[in-house]
């Protein structure tokens, strides 16, 4: 999921403590495989839910309003250390989705999908069924979750339970 503290899993999905595994970072982004000696919060994370806690449902949490994708859409602040080339893994969803901020913000949900199944360990999984992997977008302003899934071309609207 993203750093913002505007979408919280949890709340989500009415998650109890415990219930979710939970990685967050800027832009809700997925880096692809790169095993070397750099690091790799994230794909630490993500290597540890696999597996060590063998998690069922891999999750991509992004959402409406992302400061992370403006940043990369628009590219007219600051230089930042780390931010410029971390949202650079969704160039391709900026390239994809032009000046349409819903849309980049989508592709890159979609591209980190992508980037997920380069992970052999996911791959394998996922392939086998022991992993299912899901891309959500939500809307801030309409309250409304939209999903896809690996190799999908387009979102679709997903029902929340009223509470």
């Amino acid at each position: 999921a993203c750093a913002d503290s505007r979408v919280d899993p949890a709340l989500l999905t009415d998650a109890e403590p415990g219930e979710l595994f939970v990685v967050r970072n800027v832009a809700n982004l997925v880096p692809p495989h790169a095993p070397d000696t750099g690091l790799h919060g994230t794909s630490a994370a993500i290597e540890f839910a696999v597996r060590d806690l063998l998690v069922e449902h891999i999750v991509l949490l992004g959402h409406a309003g992302c400061g992370g994708i403006r940043a990369l859409i628009e590219g007219d602040h600051e230089e930042r250390e780390f931010i410029d080339a971390w949202v650079a893994i969704a160039r391709a969803a900026a390239d994809k989705g032009g000046h349409d901020h819903a849309a980049v913000e989508r592709a890159a949900v979609a591209g980190s999908l992508n980037n997920l199944l380069t992970f052999p360990w996911i791959r394998e999984r996922h392939a086998t069924g022991a992993l299912q992997i899901h891309g959500w977008w939500f809307d801030l302003e309409a309250g409304e979750l939209w999903y896809t899934e690996p190799g999908a071309e387009d979102f679709k609207a997903l029902g929340l339970a009223q509470g």
